[in-house]
């Protein structure tokens, strides 16, 4: 299900790596690419509003 891969609940407060584990765990997926803002942030945010995602 794919609102279940989506699920911005899932990666609160996660690192880039751990987020980059969290969506390669799932078939069919074949690149991920996390781009944290500013430059300085080491993780998501810790809430889902403030999180934007863009699959293509």
């Amino acid at each position: 299900d794919v609102s279940k891969i989506i699920n911005k609940d899932n990666l609160l407060g996660r690192t880039k790596p751990e987020v980059e584990n969290y969506f390669s765990a799932f078939p069919g997926v074949k690149n991920v690419e996390v781009k944290l803002s500013p430059f300085w942030v080491t993780s998501v945010p810790t809430i889902a509003d403030h999180i934007d995602l863009n699959i293509k």
